[in-house]
């Protein structure tokens, strides 16, 4: 049988250590070859009649051996560009019926073939997001990392501070957004959420100073702090290239990447390839202990969450499969339905 799975249906079923101990396994596999998946995400763009939206489907697949599974990740998308308070952005639109959103991840056995699952990807997307700059956080970040500066109050900064307070021991978080009703709504949400105090700010600079972890979440094009906020000790995170500044990398004395290509630019222009991410070491090579961490209290440590890869969806999914077959969630299909007896 093939499973349905519902975003619903997932949040019911995943946690953040699930999703730690899975994406783990996968990094750590990947460092040694076994894991396959690149960043080689292939973007469609396709013009619209309304000026600055645009179609795009977009794919990434990956494999993890050691789940024995295969995932192919593909969103239908209507994306604009826009200046919002001044800064150059990029968003998804929800033109689907219902005002909705179209993602999905397909997960095929590598044993016999099967589609095993079909599962929405929205909050698994943004679940391995968090629990991937989660993993760089429990390996980079002061043991005693306690407060969090955290720029960004949509879904992708919720899982990132839900990621951070799974490693660390936080003891408060500071979160700005330019707009005083989500980060004040963000606050009041999270901190029922994880037990945390949550204290939103009316600038970036003022959630950064201080601060032993600064965590970007946005969807800016533009940077969203300066690289002169940056304090000893601290360690800085990010998931999208545009919203660092340049010069943060230089501040660092260890920078650790996601991956060493990267996406590239594309047809769509998602993802700046302007740095050179080979340079740097890979989260994979840190994990597996490849790669230098932290050296003392007093070094800033920074990991670029600047790709993300096919295989954390095969291993977040096969988790959340596991799972779901023990608590018969979701719905079931016939293989037959995805069975043929041509070849293609």
């Amino acid at each position: 049988m093939t499973r349905l799975l519902t975003n619903d249906d997932i949040e019911r079923l995943l946690t953040m250590d699930d999703c730690l101990s899975a994406l783990e396994v996968a990094y750590r596999e990947h460092a040694r070859g076994i894991t396959v998946g690149s960043s080689s995400r292939v973007e469609t763009v396709v013009p619209t009649p309304t000026p600055d939206v645009s179609y795009e489907f977009t794919s990434i697949e990956g494999a993890v051996p050691a789940f024995g599974v295969m995932a192919l990740r593909c969103n239908s998308n209507h994306m604009a560009m826009r200046i919002v308070n001044g800064m150059k952005r990029k968003d998804r639109l929800p033109d689907a019926p219902g005002g909705r959103y179209v993602g999905l991840i397909l997960i095929f056995s590598l044993a016999d073939l099967r589609l095993l699952g079909i599962l929405q990807d929205g909050f698994i997307s943004a679940m391995r997001v968090g629990a991937t700059n989660a993993l760089a956080a429990r390996a980079l970040a002061r043991s005693d990392a306690g407060i969090v500066g955290l720029i960004g109050a949509g879904d992708q900064a919720r899982k990132q501070l839900a990621g951070l307070a799974a490693v660390r021991p936080l003891r408060e978080a500071r979160v700005f957004s330019p707009n005083r009703e989500r980060r004040e709504s963000f606050a009041n949400l999270m901190s029922q959420e994880i037990g945390l105090p949550i204290r939103p700010v009316d600038s970036a600079r003022e959630a950064v100073r201080g601060a032993d972890i600064l965590a970007a979440a946005t969807n800016s094009f533009d940077p969203v702090f300066e690289a002169e906020w940056i304090e000893p000790g601290m360690h800085v995170t990010a998931i999208l290239s545009y919203e660092v500044p340049p010069a943060a990398y230089d501040r660092a004395d260890v920078v650790v990447v996601n991956n060493p290509a990267g996406y590239g630019r594309g047809v769509a222009g998602h993802y700046d390839a302007s740095a050179d991410w080979a340079r740097y070491p890979t989260l994979g090579q840190l994990l597996v202990g490849e790669a230098p961490g932290r050296a003392d209290d007093r070094q800033v440590t920074f990991f670029m969450n600047n790709a993300g890869i096919g295989f954390q969806f095969a291993a977040v999914g096969a988790r959340v499969l596991e799972s779901a077959n023990a608590a018969s969630a979701g719905c079931e299909l016939p293989d037959d339905l995805f069975l043929q007896s041509w070849h293609t």
